[in-house]
């Protein structure tokens, strides 16, 4: 899993850092977070000011390769309020792909569980019996089939809220761990 922060973390630090270059897709290629140009760079992405300095957003990317069936429970668990410290992240662009396999030795990219094998079925004379014994054959073959990994990207933002800039009437309306 990787993830990325869109803007620099400290703006005291000149120069892009190591943990600061964006994940690749593969070979030179820039993993494309959904919504954000591609190419931004920490020093040029700017960030969402709250209204009367309440706070900003705070804008990162994950990468994640996890099997199809994975996802839903995934999700949930990034936006599951009830984890402790109380973060509430907005999820504002997802994109899914499958996940690319690379073979050591040629240097080549290749998707996972490529079937490796094919299948058969027999002919017979009438179109509609073959048509039949196809159909079958096709469908033995892929419940067979290992399930693909595939590959999440999300960009998603949490707001850095300040609740000291918050008038007096607000504050006491603020949940506990807010305050």
């Amino acid at each position: 899993m990787d993830i990325y922060f869109f803007a620099k973390i400290s703006k005291s630090l000149r120069g892009i850092q190591t943990w600061e270059q964006r994940p690749q897709a593969g070979i030179g290629d820039e993993i494309p977070y959904p919504t954000i140009p591609a190419r931004s760079t920490p020093d040029k992405f700017q960030e969402f000011a709250l209204p009367g300095g309440l706070g900003k957003t705070l804008t990162f990317g994950v990468t994640v390769d996890l099997r199809y069936s994975e996802i839903e429970k995934f999700l949930q668990a990034i936006l599951n309020r009830d984890i402790q410290p109380n973060i509430l992240i907005n999820v504002v662009g997802a994109r899914m792909t499958l996940a690319p396999k690379y073979d050591e030795e040629t240097g080549g990219v290749a998707y996972q569980n490529e079937p490796d094998q094919s299948f058969q079925y027999q002919e017979t004379g009438s179109s509609s019996e073959t048509a039949e014994n196809k159909a079958k054959a096709t469908r033995e073959f892929y419940q067979k089939q290992a399930p693909m990994m595939v590959r999440l990207i999300l960009t998603c933002q949490v707001i850095d809220f300040d609740p000291s800039q918050l008038p007096d009437w607000a504050k006491k309306h603020l949940p506990a761990w807010a305050q």
